[in-house]
Protein backbone atom coordinates (compact mmCIF):
# COMPACT_ATOMS: atom_id res chain seq x y z
CA UNK A 1 0.00 0.00 0.00
CA UNK A 2 2.70 2.29 0.71
CA UNK A 3 4.56 1.81 -2.76
CA UNK A 4 1.32 2.61 -4.35
CA UNK A 5 0.55 5.44 -2.95
CA UNK A 6 4.38 7.03 -3.49
CA UNK A 7 3.89 5.95 -7.20
CA UNK A 8 0.13 6.75 -8.10
CA UNK A 9 1.89 10.62 -7.88
CA UNK A 10 4.06 10.32 -11.02
CA UNK A 11 2.33 8.02 -13.00
CA UNK A 12 -1.11 10.30 -12.68
CA UNK A 13 1.23 13.71 -13.84
CA UNK A 14 3.32 11.93 -15.91
CA UNK A 15 1.02 9.79 -18.36
CA UNK A 16 -1.99 12.14 -17.58
CA UNK A 17 -5.47 11.40 -16.75
CA UNK A 18 -6.46 10.10 -20.51
CA UNK A 19 -3.27 7.53 -20.63
CA UNK A 20 -3.95 6.83 -16.94
CA UNK A 21 -7.48 5.93 -17.91
CA UNK A 22 -6.93 4.03 -20.92
CA UNK A 23 -4.62 1.98 -18.69
CA UNK A 24 -6.86 0.81 -15.92
CA UNK A 25 -9.57 0.77 -18.97
CA UNK A 26 -8.02 -2.21 -20.27
CA UNK A 27 -6.96 -3.43 -17.02
CA UNK A 28 -10.45 -3.70 -15.82
CA UNK A 29 -11.35 -6.35 -19.04
CA UNK A 30 -7.89 -8.08 -18.40
CA UNK A 31 -9.22 -8.31 -14.79
CA UNK A 32 -12.35 -10.56 -15.98
CA UNK A 33 -10.18 -13.07 -17.59
CA UNK A 34 -8.12 -13.10 -14.63
CA UNK A 35 -11.22 -14.12 -12.47
CA UNK A 36 -11.97 -17.14 -14.91
CA UNK A 37 -8.35 -18.12 -15.28
CA UNK A 38 -8.49 -18.10 -10.82
CA UNK A 39 -11.70 -19.64 -11.26
CA UNK A 40 -12.39 -19.65 -7.17
CA UNK A 41 -9.46 -22.16 -6.86
CA UNK A 42 -7.44 -20.09 -4.20
CA UNK A 43 -10.37 -19.49 -1.78
CA UNK A 44 -11.49 -23.28 -2.26
CA UNK A 45 -7.34 -24.66 -1.78
CA UNK A 46 -7.26 -22.61 1.55
CA UNK A 47 -10.73 -24.11 2.92
CA UNK A 48 -10.08 -27.59 1.64
CA UNK A 49 -6.36 -27.59 2.67
CA UNK A 50 -6.39 -26.03 5.96
CA UNK A 51 -7.50 -28.98 7.13
CA UNK A 52 -5.12 -31.49 6.09
CA UNK A 53 -1.76 -29.51 6.88
CA UNK A 54 -0.86 -32.42 9.45
CA UNK A 55 -1.45 -35.26 6.24
CA UNK A 56 1.47 -34.36 3.89
CA UNK A 57 0.34 -37.43 1.46
CA UNK A 58 -3.43 -36.20 1.41
CA UNK A 59 -1.91 -32.38 0.75
CA UNK A 60 -0.06 -32.89 -1.61
CA UNK A 61 -2.27 -34.81 -3.74
CA UNK A 62 -5.14 -32.29 -3.31
CA UNK A 63 -2.50 -29.22 -3.81
CA UNK A 64 -1.61 -31.08 -7.53
CA UNK A 65 -4.80 -31.53 -8.04
CA UNK A 66 -6.20 -28.09 -7.35
CA UNK A 67 -3.07 -26.40 -9.41
CA UNK A 68 -3.17 -28.89 -12.69
CA UNK A 69 -6.72 -27.75 -12.46
CA UNK A 70 -5.76 -24.09 -12.36
CA UNK A 71 -3.51 -24.73 -15.38
CA UNK A 72 -6.40 -25.64 -17.52
CA UNK A 73 -8.90 -23.14 -16.46
CA UNK A 74 -5.32 -20.27 -17.14
CA UNK A 75 -5.88 -22.20 -20.91
CA UNK A 76 -9.40 -21.36 -21.27
CA UNK A 77 -9.06 -17.48 -19.75
CA UNK A 78 -6.86 -17.30 -22.37
CA UNK A 79 -8.25 -18.94 -25.23
CA UNK A 80 -11.64 -16.29 -24.46
CA UNK A 81 -9.89 -13.07 -24.10
CA UNK A 82 -8.17 -13.47 -27.30
CA UNK A 83 -11.84 -14.82 -28.77
CA UNK A 84 -12.79 -11.33 -26.92
CA UNK A 85 -10.34 -9.29 -28.73
CA UNK A 86 -11.21 -10.47 -32.19
CA UNK A 87 -14.72 -9.56 -31.65
CA UNK A 88 -14.34 -6.51 -29.92
CA UNK A 89 -11.61 -5.68 -32.77
CA UNK A 90 -10.08 -2.20 -30.77
CA UNK A 91 -7.61 -0.21 -31.96
CA UNK A 92 -3.64 -1.15 -32.36
CA UNK A 93 -3.19 0.72 -28.80
CA UNK A 94 -5.86 -0.99 -26.56
CA UNK A 95 -5.72 -4.34 -28.19
CA UNK A 96 -1.89 -4.68 -27.62
CA UNK A 97 -1.75 -3.30 -24.43
CA UNK A 98 -4.38 -5.36 -23.06
CA UNK A 99 -2.58 -8.28 -24.28
CA UNK A 100 0.75 -7.06 -21.98
CA UNK A 101 -1.56 -6.37 -19.18
CA UNK A 102 -2.83 -9.98 -19.70
CA UNK A 103 0.58 -11.79 -18.94
CA UNK A 104 0.10 -10.79 -15.18
CA UNK A 105 -3.04 -13.80 -15.34
CA UNK A 106 -0.10 -16.89 -16.57
CA UNK A 107 1.78 -15.60 -13.58
CA UNK A 108 -0.89 -15.12 -10.97
CA UNK A 109 -1.27 -18.88 -11.56
CA UNK A 110 2.22 -19.88 -11.37
CA UNK A 111 2.90 -18.18 -7.78
CA UNK A 112 0.35 -20.24 -6.22
CA UNK A 113 -0.12 -17.88 -3.35
CA UNK A 114 -2.94 -19.83 -1.46
CA UNK A 115 -0.25 -22.44 -0.49
CA UNK A 116 1.19 -19.46 1.59
CA UNK A 117 -2.34 -18.68 3.08
CA UNK A 118 -2.93 -22.38 3.94
CA UNK A 119 0.78 -22.27 5.76
CA UNK A 120 -0.24 -18.93 7.32
CA UNK A 121 3.04 -17.74 6.01
CA UNK A 122 2.39 -13.88 5.88
CA UNK A 123 6.05 -13.25 6.68
CA UNK A 124 7.25 -14.61 2.88
CA UNK A 125 4.58 -12.76 1.12
CA UNK A 126 5.15 -9.54 2.92
CA UNK A 127 9.14 -9.37 2.35
CA UNK A 128 8.24 -10.71 -1.64
CA UNK A 129 6.09 -7.98 -2.31
CA UNK A 130 7.98 -5.15 -0.54
CA UNK A 131 10.79 -5.92 -2.28
CA UNK A 132 9.67 -6.31 -6.04
CA UNK A 133 7.55 -3.12 -5.10
CA UNK A 134 10.31 -1.35 -4.99
CA UNK A 135 12.06 -2.59 -7.68
CA UNK A 136 8.93 -1.38 -9.38
CA UNK A 137 9.06 1.84 -8.30
CA UNK A 138 12.99 2.09 -9.19
CA UNK A 139 12.05 1.02 -12.29
CA UNK A 140 8.85 3.23 -13.42
CA UNK A 141 10.96 6.20 -11.74
CA UNK A 142 14.18 5.71 -14.52
CA UNK A 143 12.39 4.27 -17.47
CA UNK A 144 8.63 6.31 -17.52
CA UNK A 145 9.41 10.05 -18.08
CA UNK A 146 6.39 11.20 -20.42
CA UNK A 147 2.99 10.43 -21.70
CA UNK A 148 4.27 8.17 -24.58
CA UNK A 149 5.46 5.58 -21.99
CA UNK A 150 2.33 4.13 -21.08
CA UNK A 151 4.15 1.01 -23.15
CA UNK A 152 7.23 1.10 -20.77
CA UNK A 153 4.96 1.64 -17.89
CA UNK A 154 2.54 -2.02 -18.43
CA UNK A 155 5.88 -4.11 -19.48
CA UNK A 156 7.53 -2.77 -16.30
CA UNK A 157 4.59 -4.02 -14.19
CA UNK A 158 4.29 -7.05 -16.04
CA UNK A 159 8.22 -7.86 -15.26
CA UNK A 160 7.49 -7.86 -11.62
CA UNK A 161 5.02 -9.76 -11.73
CA UNK A 162 6.56 -12.32 -14.10
CA UNK A 163 9.53 -12.17 -11.27
CA UNK A 164 7.43 -13.01 -8.27
CA UNK A 165 5.37 -15.68 -10.05
CA UNK A 166 8.65 -17.19 -10.77
CA UNK A 167 10.12 -17.20 -7.64
CA UNK A 168 7.06 -18.18 -5.58
CA UNK A 169 6.56 -20.87 -7.84
CA UNK A 170 9.96 -22.42 -6.79
CA UNK A 171 9.70 -21.02 -3.07
CA UNK A 172 6.25 -22.90 -2.76
CA UNK A 173 7.57 -26.90 -3.27
CA UNK A 174 8.83 -26.55 0.63
CA UNK A 175 5.24 -26.94 1.63
CA UNK A 176 3.38 -29.03 -0.84
CA UNK A 177 5.26 -31.09 -3.88
CA UNK A 178 3.61 -30.36 -6.85
CA UNK A 179 3.27 -32.68 -9.87
CA UNK A 180 0.65 -33.74 -12.40
CA UNK A 181 -2.23 -34.93 -10.92
CA UNK A 182 -5.58 -36.27 -12.76
CA UNK A 183 -8.41 -34.04 -10.98
CA UNK A 184 -11.83 -35.19 -9.83
CA UNK A 185 -13.61 -32.87 -11.52
CA UNK A 186 -16.88 -34.23 -10.02
CA UNK A 187 -15.55 -33.44 -6.46
CA UNK A 188 -13.97 -30.10 -6.49
CA UNK A 189 -15.78 -28.29 -9.73
CA UNK A 190 -19.55 -27.43 -8.02
CA UNK A 191 -18.27 -25.86 -4.81
CA UNK A 192 -15.53 -24.19 -7.20
CA UNK A 193 -17.84 -23.08 -9.55
CA UNK A 194 -19.70 -21.69 -6.61
CA UNK A 195 -16.78 -19.60 -5.56
CA UNK A 196 -15.50 -18.36 -8.44
CA UNK A 197 -19.32 -16.83 -9.90
CA UNK A 198 -19.42 -15.18 -6.12
CA UNK A 199 -15.95 -13.76 -6.90
CA UNK A 200 -17.12 -12.93 -10.32
CA UNK A 201 -20.16 -10.76 -9.56
CA UNK A 202 -18.66 -9.02 -7.19
CA UNK A 203 -15.79 -7.92 -9.77
CA UNK A 204 -19.01 -7.04 -12.06
CA UNK A 205 -19.72 -4.43 -9.46
CA UNK A 206 -16.38 -3.48 -8.49
CA UNK A 207 -15.06 -3.10 -12.47
CA UNK A 208 -18.50 -2.14 -14.04
CA UNK A 209 -17.97 1.35 -12.84
CA UNK A 210 -14.84 1.82 -14.66
CA UNK A 211 -15.93 -0.31 -17.86
CA UNK A 212 -19.73 1.74 -17.98
CA UNK A 213 -17.94 4.92 -17.29
CA UNK A 214 -15.29 4.30 -19.99
CA UNK A 215 -18.08 3.57 -22.44
CA UNK A 216 -20.56 6.52 -21.05
CA UNK A 217 -17.99 8.99 -20.40
CA UNK A 218 -14.92 8.46 -22.17
CA UNK A 219 -10.69 7.92 -20.52
CA UNK A 220 -11.13 11.57 -18.44
CA UNK A 221 -13.95 10.46 -16.35
CA UNK A 222 -12.39 6.51 -15.88
CA UNK A 223 -8.96 8.24 -14.43
CA UNK A 224 -10.51 10.58 -12.31
CA UNK A 225 -13.04 8.02 -10.75
CA UNK A 226 -9.98 5.51 -10.52
CA UNK A 227 -8.09 7.97 -8.53
CA UNK A 228 -10.87 7.75 -6.07
CA UNK A 229 -11.48 3.57 -6.20
CA UNK A 230 -7.48 3.39 -6.16
CA UNK A 231 -7.05 5.59 -2.39
CA UNK A 232 -9.74 3.83 -2.01
CA UNK A 233 -8.99 0.50 -2.87
CA UNK A 234 -5.94 0.86 -0.38
CA UNK A 235 -7.34 1.85 2.61
CA UNK A 236 -9.87 -1.23 2.17
CA UNK A 237 -6.70 -3.38 1.72
CA UNK A 238 -5.42 -2.07 4.97
CA UNK A 239 -8.69 -3.04 7.13
CA UNK A 240 -8.97 -6.24 5.25
CA UNK A 241 -5.04 -7.59 5.85
CA UNK A 242 -7.07 -9.06 9.22
CA UNK A 243 -9.38 -11.03 7.24
CA UNK A 244 -7.11 -11.93 5.03
CA UNK A 245 -5.09 -14.17 7.80
CA UNK A 246 -7.84 -15.19 9.83
CA UNK A 247 -9.62 -16.86 6.74
CA UNK A 248 -7.39 -19.83 7.02
CA UNK A 249 -7.90 -20.27 10.73
CA UNK A 250 -11.40 -19.48 10.21
CA UNK A 251 -11.49 -22.23 7.68
CA UNK A 252 -9.65 -24.63 10.13
CA UNK A 253 -12.35 -24.28 13.16
CA UNK A 254 -15.44 -24.67 10.89
CA UNK A 255 -13.77 -27.90 9.29
CA UNK A 256 -12.89 -29.55 12.72
CA UNK A 257 -16.86 -28.36 14.07
CA UNK A 258 -15.08 -25.80 16.77
CA UNK A 259 -18.09 -23.18 16.72
CA UNK A 260 -17.15 -21.98 19.89
CA UNK A 261 -13.45 -20.46 18.50
CA UNK A 262 -14.71 -19.67 15.31
CA UNK A 263 -17.49 -17.55 16.96
CA UNK A 264 -14.26 -15.99 19.29
CA UNK A 265 -12.53 -14.94 15.91
CA UNK A 266 -15.74 -13.57 14.80
CA UNK A 267 -15.95 -11.19 17.73
CA UNK A 268 -12.55 -10.19 18.01
CA UNK A 269 -12.64 -9.22 14.36
CA UNK A 270 -15.40 -7.39 14.45
CA UNK A 271 -14.10 -5.24 17.94
CA UNK A 272 -10.84 -4.50 16.08
CA UNK A 273 -12.44 -3.38 13.25
CA UNK A 274 -14.91 -1.41 14.89
CA UNK A 275 -12.03 0.52 16.45
CA UNK A 276 -10.39 0.82 13.49
CA UNK A 277 -12.91 1.90 10.62
CA UNK A 278 -14.76 4.60 12.58
CA UNK A 279 -11.68 7.06 12.80
CA UNK A 280 -10.37 5.37 9.34
CA UNK A 281 -13.49 6.51 7.50
CA UNK A 282 -14.09 10.26 8.85
CA UNK A 283 -10.33 10.72 9.10
CA UNK A 284 -10.31 9.73 5.11
CA UNK A 285 -13.77 11.88 4.70
CA UNK A 286 -11.89 15.22 6.23
CA UNK A 287 -8.03 14.56 4.29
CA UNK A 288 -9.67 13.46 1.27
CA UNK A 289 -8.93 16.69 -0.67
CA UNK A 290 -5.15 17.04 0.34
CA UNK A 291 -4.84 12.90 -0.40
CA UNK A 292 -6.15 13.39 -4.13
CA UNK A 293 -4.03 16.86 -4.34
CA UNK A 294 -0.87 15.19 -2.78
CA UNK A 295 -1.30 11.84 -5.00
CA UNK A 296 -2.79 12.56 -8.49
CA UNK A 297 -2.60 16.97 -8.58
CA UNK A 298 -4.92 19.16 -9.31
CA UNK A 299 -5.57 17.89 -13.24
CA UNK A 300 -7.74 15.15 -10.41
CA UNK A 301 -9.11 17.17 -7.83
CA UNK A 302 -13.16 16.23 -9.08
CA UNK A 303 -12.09 12.78 -7.70
CA UNK A 304 -12.41 14.22 -3.96
CA UNK A 305 -16.32 13.67 -3.88
CA UNK A 306 -16.43 10.38 -5.52
CA UNK A 307 -13.88 9.88 -2.40
CA UNK A 308 -15.74 11.03 0.03
CA UNK A 309 -18.98 8.99 -0.56
CA UNK A 310 -16.44 6.22 -1.14
CA UNK A 311 -15.14 6.71 2.55
CA UNK A 312 -18.59 5.91 3.91
CA UNK A 313 -18.72 2.59 2.04
CA UNK A 314 -15.33 1.26 3.51
CA UNK A 315 -17.42 0.32 6.68
CA UNK A 316 -20.19 -2.01 4.83
CA UNK A 317 -17.06 -3.49 2.53
CA UNK A 318 -14.81 -4.49 5.56
CA UNK A 319 -17.58 -6.07 7.58
CA UNK A 320 -19.01 -7.57 4.11
CA UNK A 321 -15.97 -9.56 3.57
CA UNK A 322 -15.72 -10.55 7.37
CA UNK A 323 -19.22 -12.14 6.87
CA UNK A 324 -18.92 -13.10 3.06
CA UNK A 325 -15.52 -14.41 2.81
CA UNK A 326 -14.55 -15.31 6.19
CA UNK A 327 -18.00 -16.99 7.64
CA UNK A 328 -19.88 -18.40 4.91
CA UNK A 329 -16.96 -19.56 2.68
CA UNK A 330 -15.40 -21.06 5.63
CA UNK A 331 -18.46 -22.84 7.22
CA UNK A 332 -20.11 -24.18 3.67
CA UNK A 333 -22.33 -21.57 2.29
CA UNK A 334 -20.44 -20.02 -0.67
CA UNK A 335 -24.03 -20.31 -2.40
CA UNK A 336 -25.53 -17.65 0.24
CA UNK A 337 -22.09 -15.30 -0.60
CA UNK A 338 -23.29 -16.07 -4.02
CA UNK A 339 -26.73 -14.90 -4.38
CA UNK A 340 -25.86 -11.99 -1.90
CA UNK A 341 -23.50 -10.67 -4.67
CA UNK A 342 -25.52 -11.30 -7.06
CA UNK A 343 -28.11 -9.11 -5.70
CA UNK A 344 -25.75 -6.56 -4.99
CA UNK A 345 -24.03 -6.58 -8.37
CA UNK A 346 -27.14 -6.68 -10.42
CA UNK A 347 -28.45 -3.52 -7.96
CA UNK A 348 -25.11 -1.65 -8.53
CA UNK A 349 -24.66 -2.58 -12.64
CA UNK A 350 -29.21 -1.42 -13.26
CA UNK A 351 -28.30 1.79 -10.74
CA UNK A 352 -25.36 2.67 -13.21
CA UNK A 353 -27.22 3.09 -16.19
CA UNK A 354 -29.09 5.87 -14.55
CA UNK A 355 -26.98 7.34 -12.01
CA UNK A 356 -23.45 7.40 -14.54
CA UNK A 357 -25.71 9.84 -17.61
CA UNK A 358 -26.71 12.17 -14.52
CA UNK A 359 -23.73 12.11 -12.41
CA UNK A 360 -20.74 10.65 -14.09
CA UNK A 361 -18.29 9.28 -11.49
CA UNK A 362 -20.36 10.86 -8.39
CA UNK A 363 -23.09 8.35 -9.49
CA UNK A 364 -20.73 5.43 -9.73
CA UNK A 365 -19.76 6.45 -6.14
CA UNK A 366 -23.15 6.68 -4.86
CA UNK A 367 -23.85 3.29 -6.22
CA UNK A 368 -20.78 1.32 -4.97
CA UNK A 369 -22.24 2.77 -1.50
CA UNK A 370 -25.56 1.07 -2.03
CA UNK A 371 -23.73 -2.21 -3.32
CA UNK A 372 -21.90 -2.39 -0.15
CA UNK A 373 -24.53 -1.55 1.93
CA UNK A 374 -26.41 -4.10 0.64
CA UNK A 375 -23.76 -7.01 0.73
CA UNK A 376 -23.21 -6.23 5.01
CA UNK A 377 -27.27 -5.82 5.46
CA UNK A 378 -27.63 -9.36 4.02
CA UNK A 379 -24.49 -10.73 5.50
CA UNK A 380 -25.08 -9.83 9.28
CA UNK A 381 -28.59 -11.75 8.51
CA UNK A 382 -27.27 -14.71 7.13
CA UNK A 383 -24.16 -14.61 10.03
CA UNK A 384 -26.26 -13.94 12.67
CA UNK A 385 -25.79 -17.11 14.78
CA UNK A 386 -22.03 -16.39 14.61
CA UNK A 387 -22.22 -13.09 15.71
CA UNK A 388 -22.16 -11.43 19.36
CA UNK A 389 -22.39 -7.92 19.50
CA UNK A 390 -22.58 -7.94 23.20
CA UNK A 391 -19.09 -5.93 23.68
CA UNK A 392 -19.00 -5.09 20.00
CA UNK A 393 -21.83 -2.48 20.99
CA UNK A 394 -19.32 -0.58 23.04
CA UNK A 395 -16.27 -0.53 21.25
CA UNK A 396 -18.49 1.41 18.22
CA UNK A 397 -19.79 3.81 20.87
CA UNK A 398 -16.45 4.31 21.85
CA UNK A 399 -15.19 4.69 18.18
CA UNK A 400 -17.79 7.17 16.93
CA UNK A 401 -17.14 8.88 20.32
CA UNK A 402 -13.75 9.62 19.41
CA UNK A 403 -14.26 10.27 15.76
CA UNK A 404 -15.66 13.25 16.81
CA UNK A 405 -12.27 14.30 18.11
CA UNK A 406 -10.92 13.17 14.58
CA UNK A 407 -13.33 16.22 13.15
CA UNK A 408 -12.74 18.70 15.21
CA UNK A 409 -9.17 18.32 15.05
CA UNK A 410 -9.34 18.55 11.31
CA UNK A 411 -11.91 21.34 10.96
CA UNK A 412 -9.14 23.26 13.32
CA UNK A 413 -6.18 22.79 11.85
CA UNK A 414 -8.42 23.55 8.05
CA UNK A 415 -9.08 27.00 9.69
CA UNK A 416 -5.32 28.39 9.71
CA UNK A 417 -4.92 27.31 5.63
CA UNK A 418 -1.33 26.17 6.39
CA UNK A 419 -1.15 24.31 2.74
CA UNK A 420 -1.70 21.51 1.65
CA UNK A 421 1.05 19.35 2.85
CA UNK A 422 0.84 20.78 5.99
CA UNK A 423 -2.70 20.49 6.46
CA UNK A 424 -2.07 16.73 5.62
CA UNK A 425 0.31 15.93 7.93
CA UNK A 426 -0.93 18.37 11.46
CA UNK A 427 -4.23 16.31 10.53
CA UNK A 428 -3.03 12.66 10.25
CA UNK A 429 -0.29 12.99 13.10
CA UNK A 430 -2.67 14.86 15.77
CA UNK A 431 -5.53 12.82 15.25
CA UNK A 432 -4.17 9.92 15.71
CA UNK A 433 -2.18 10.45 18.62
CA UNK A 434 -5.12 11.75 20.58
CA UNK A 435 -7.45 8.69 19.15
CA UNK A 436 -4.92 6.66 20.55
CA UNK A 437 -4.45 8.07 23.88
CA UNK A 438 -8.07 7.76 24.74
CA UNK A 439 -8.01 4.29 23.46
CA UNK A 440 -5.41 3.02 25.74
CA UNK A 441 -6.86 4.99 28.90
CA UNK A 442 -10.20 3.18 28.24
CA UNK A 443 -9.08 -0.10 27.42
CA UNK A 444 -5.58 0.09 29.50
CA UNK A 445 -7.07 -3.45 31.26
CA UNK A 446 -7.13 -5.32 28.61
CA UNK A 447 -3.77 -4.07 27.55
CA UNK A 448 -2.32 -5.29 30.82
CA UNK A 449 -4.27 -8.37 30.18
CA UNK A 450 -2.39 -9.07 26.92
CA UNK A 451 0.74 -8.26 28.09
CA UNK A 452 0.55 -10.82 30.93
CA UNK A 453 -0.99 -13.44 28.59
CA UNK A 454 2.04 -12.41 26.34
CA UNK A 455 4.24 -13.09 29.63
CA UNK A 456 3.41 -16.37 30.40
CA UNK A 457 3.64 -17.29 26.69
Amino acid sequence: MFFSLLLMPYVTRVLGSENYGRYNYCASIVSYFSLISALGIGAYAIRELSALRTDNNKLNKLGSELFTLNIYTTLIAYFLLFITILIWNPNYEYKYLTIVISCEIVFQTISRDWIYNVFEDFFYITFRTVLFQLLRLVAVLIFVKQKEDLWKYAIISCLCSATVGFISFIHSSKYIKIQYEKVNLKKHIPPIIVIFSSSLVASIYMNSDLTMLGIMQGDDAVGIYKVATQVYGIIKAMLNAMVVVMIPRMAYYANNNNDQELKMIVEKALRFLALLLFPTLFGLFMVSKEVVYIIAGEEYISAVEPLRILSFALMFATVGNILLSGILVSIHKEKKSLLITTFSAMTNVVLNLFMIPLASYVGTAYTTLLSEFIVAMLGVYNCRQYLSFKKVKRDIIIALTESLIVIIVCNFIQSFQLGIIINLLLKIIISVFLYVLLLVCLYKDDIIILFKNNDKN
